[in-house]
């Protein structure tokens, strides 16, 4: 029973389902196609394993129907044929008389009858099928085949299906009719050492399963397709002439349909593809990817060029012509139409005809290009950077000019020395506002000079010296200034320099990008860009095409940080202040237990702490995790007095959050502090904190949208001074609880040295020193609550205000540019803060006690946390 929709002619075409009974007696099936009540058999195909349906008027060259193992593969003539595999897999064979199959898995020649099943050669009107792995030659001097035959090399999928044919030496010729190389599976053909094929049309990887490769090489080795030649109908291809190989078709196409991926290579002295006897077209490209290479492949060594003879190549979406070949005078003849890519990678190649297009891509980057006069062209002509095209003439011009629509060249430019240049030994004729493009847009632009010299020059150059020059430089503009028979490109600044009360124009970008930290350095680089505008830190910012990207660039420029660094510091500060505070608290007995203790003390304390800092009005916060240790004693002075010395060593790691300005930091802190406290009352003391500390900063800051792979590297020392005096008195509540309220004023001041950095050129930034402070009153509670004898909970709340509350102010200027300094304000943290904690108290002994605690510190956009475990004992 079938349903569906078959059809005849597409071999890969089946819709439907399909009902076989096999007769297991004759092995012989009845068909009934009912659109067309035509009859057919089904024999079993001992090569392939599979039951076959065909005409029961196909020959079968003498093999019985009931001879399972003998039975030919045969086909139903003009009418096609079914293939059911044993897997349940259906796949359809051609229109033709006998299908003859390779029977041989190695290497053989052709016309040994034993290669073939049944013994019988393949001739006109059968299908000779090459697909289990085998390969067949044809050498020796023999002709064999027919016209009329049909050859397929790999035609079955699924089944590992591979075949190669091999048609080698003088007077070895191959006929045949329609030849696939990849049907299915994976074809190969190799014509060598004079060997000739003639087949009446020809195509490789023939459906998005199969894979086809031919290669034509050596003189004398011919493929002569009466038909067409299609390299990759739908699926991967490759066609390699060389060394004087020769390939002749009616008609040629490369990679039009949908998954065609094909390549097609000419290149050895006399090697040739000759369509249509020099008159015909070739259609390069289309839905699917086909690639003409004249010389060697991409990636292979230059070698002489081979030749097309057609009278038009017909690019497709996806076609390309390239040429990398070392030849320093290749013509290449035929007329290129409609879009496509020409790659110029090596040689000198020269196009003879016209490039009649309006959307070509001309690269040249390591070949070169001669014009032939008369060129018409509305595509792109691009000079890459480094490479000159040579043209005998030139012609711009509004309906016949040759490059961007219509008619400009654009130029590809590394720096002052590397860049495209046209180079035209006769008269080159350009009209009045003659186009010309400037492309900048390289990472590693380096721009020294105030102009491109001779970036085009000519024998004679007929212009009126005015021109219409573009580029897609942000911040920089290019002119055109004719010079005798050259014209070279004048380099000059964008927008204005700023002041006088108006912006420049990168302080224009900046403010509309809301970068606010980043406008003195703005500034700063509008005024650098006026004054010296090919100078070295001005030239770096040539290459920017977008207002995103120079508002990257700038903030990259900016100091470590944005000042970040010092609030770490200070954090760092906050936390051992606190750790002092607690062990004052601790000292006094209202929470640890000490009237078990005697009046001296050593305490040891390892903490961590990890603080986050968001952005905050514009500058970039920060993340930092410090981890450190302190080590402390003190003792009684007096009756009511106590004193002690510790000393402390904290690591921070500081990150900042921003992705276009990426900078960090690691700064080490040593600090060593006095502390102690008066009794009042029993209940009532006053305490003090004095400190110092040394802080040593490494930071890196990226300058890659600027310097690729660079960063810029400073350190620098850091000295801070803290005094800090509090109130506290103790409320008892109950006889296991009490609450002590305090308050407590704190002065800090770090001051940082100046420092110069390294590692990014002219954007090292010479860093003035720089100072800040803080004064923060606060109010705190902390309550006490005995678990047990040798356990007490504790926990504390409070708030804080900074009265002077100023963030970090950073003059710096470039090292490029040392006269023109710029001031960076870093982040301005909230004035109000607010902290609290909890902990455990525990007396393991009557001399040793361990304390785990967990502390927090909030601002708006910031936090920290701290954990720490203190082991103090008595002495």
């Amino acid at each position: 029973m079938f349903c569906g929709n078959f059809d005849f002619f597409n071999p890969l075409s089946w819709h439907g389902f399909l009902t076989v009974v096999v007769s297991s007696i004759e092995n012989i099936v009845k068909l009934q196609r009912v659109e067309m009540n035509n009859i057919y058999r089904v024999v079993w195909n001992a090569s392939h394993q599979a039951w076959v349906a065909v005409s029961e008027l196909a020959k079968g060259h003498g093999k019985s129907k009931s001879s399972v193992s003998q039975s030919a593969l045969m086909g139903a003539r003009g009418i096609g044929a079914l293939l059911i595999f044993s897997s349940l897999g259906l796949t359809t064979l051609p229109a033709m008389a006998a299908n003859i199959n390779w029977n041989t898995a190695g290497t053989g020649e052709w016309s040994n009858t034993g290669n073939w099943t049944g013994g019988v050669l393949p001739t006109t009107g059968d299908v000779a099928f090459i697909g289990l792995g085998g390969g067949a030659e044809v050498t020796a001097g023999s002709t064999t085949g027919a016209s009329g035959m049909t050859t397929f090399l790999g035609f079955f999928s699924g089944v590992g299906s591979q075949g190669f044919l091999t048609v080698t030496g003088t007077g070895s010729t191959l006929i045949t009719g329609n030849l696939t190389v990849g049907g299915a599976g994976i074809g190969t053909l190799s014509i060598q050492s004079a060997g000739v094929v003639n087949s009446d049309s020809a195509s490789l990887g023939s459906n998005s399963s199969s894979s086809g490769s031919a290669t034509v090489t050596g003189s004398g080795s011919q493929w002569n397709i009466t038909n067409g030649l299609n390299v990759g109908q739908d699926g991967i291809a490759t066609l390699s002439i060389s060394d004087g190989g020769a390939v002749s078709s009616a008609t040629g196409a490369i990679g039009v349909q949908a998954n065609a991926n094909s390549n097609v290579v000419i290149g050895g002295t006399g090697s040739t593809w000759t369509i249509g006897g020099g008159t015909g077209t070739l259609n390069l490209g289309g839905v699917g990817v086909g690639r003409l290479e004249i010389g060697a492949a991409q990636g292979s060594t230059p070698v002489a060029p081979g030749t097309l003879n057609a009278a038009e190549v017909s690019f497709g979406s996806n076609g390309s012509l390239s040429f990398k070949h070392n030849s320093d005078n290749y013509a290449f003849a035929p007329n290129i139409t409609n879009s496509g890519i020409i790659n110029l990678l090596s040689g000198v190649t020269r196009f003879t005809n016209n490039l009649t297009t309006a959307g070509n891509s001309f690269s040249t980057s390591g070949g070169s290009l001669q014009v032939h006069s008369g060129n018409t062209s509305s595509g792109t002509l691009e000079l890459a950077a480094g490479t000159t095209l040579y043209a005998p003439s030139y012609i711009q011009h509004a309906t016949n000019g040759f490059n961007v629509l219509p008619g400009t060249l654009q130029v590809n430019v590394n720096n002052d020395t590397t860049y495209g240049k046209l180079a035209v030994t006769g008269q080159a004729s350009l009209p009045s506002n003659a186009k010309i493009d400037v492309n900048v847009a390289n990472t590693n632009f380096a721009f020294t000079a105030t102009s491109l010299a001779d970036v085009i020059s000519a024998g004679n150059l007929v212009s009126d010296g005015t021109f219409s020059v573009t580029d897609n430089s942000v911040l920089f503009n290019f002119t055109a200034v004719k010079d005798g028979n050259t014209v070279d490109l004048n380099l000059t600044a964008a927008g204005g320099g700023g002041g006088g009360g108006s912006s420049g124009l990168v302080e224009q970008i900046i403010v509309a990008q809301g970068n606010t930290p980043a406008i003195g350095a703005a500034r700063a680089l509008d005024t650098i860009k006026a004054s010296d505008p090919t100078g070295p830190v001005s030239s770096l910012f040539v290459p920017l095409t977008t207002n995103e990207q120079v508002n990257a660039a700038v903030s990259q420029t900016l100091p470590l940080l944005t000042g970040g660094a010092t609030l770490a510091m200070g954090n760092a500060m906050h936390g051992l202040n606190r750790i002092i505070q607690a062990r004052q608290q601790g000292a006094h007995g209202r929470s640890s237990g000490d009237e078990f203790y005697g009046d001296s003390h050593m305490w040891l304390k390892p903490f961590g702490s990890w603080a986050n800092q968001d952005d905050r009005k514009g500058v970039s916060g920060f993340d930092a995790d410090t981890y450190g240790l302190v080590f402390g004693a003190d003792a009684a002075v007096a009756e009511v007095n106590r004193l002690g010395f510790a000393l402390s060593y904290a690591r921070s790691d500081v990150d900042s959050n921003s992705n276009i300005a990426p900078n960090s930091a690691d700064v080490d802190t040593y600090q060593a502090v006095i502390y102690g406290s008066r009794s009042l009352s029993g209940a009532t003391e006053i305490n003090f904190q004095s400190d110092v500390g040394y802080h040593k900063t490494d930071g890196k800051r990226s300058v890659n949208l600027l310097l690729p792979g660079q960063k810029a590297k400073g350190d620098y020392d850091s000295w801070s001074f803290h005094i800090g005096a509090g109130l506290a008195h103790t409320l008892s509540l109950s006889d296991k609880t009490t609450i002590t309220p305090s308050v407590r004023a704190d002065y800090a001041r770090i001051d940082s040295d100046s420092y110069t950095e390294k590692g990014a050129g002219a954007l090292n930034l010479k860093v003035d020193d720089t100072t800040v402070e803080e004064l923060i009153l606060s109010v705190d509670a902390k309550l006490a609550h005995k678990l047990t004898e040798r356990a007490t909970l504790t926990a504390n709340m409070g708030v804080g205000y900074d009265a002077i509350n100023e963030s970090a102010s950073i003059t710096s200027a470039f090292a490029g540019a040392p006269g023109t300094a710029f001031t960076t304000r870093g982040l301005n943290p909230d004035a109000w803060s607010y902290r609290g904690g909890l902990g455990v108290v525990g007396n393991v002994s009557e001399t040793l006690e361990v304390t785990a605690r967990y502390d927090f510190e909030l601002k708006e956009d910031f936090d920290n946390q701290t954990a720490s475990v203190k082991v103090r004992w008595a002495f």
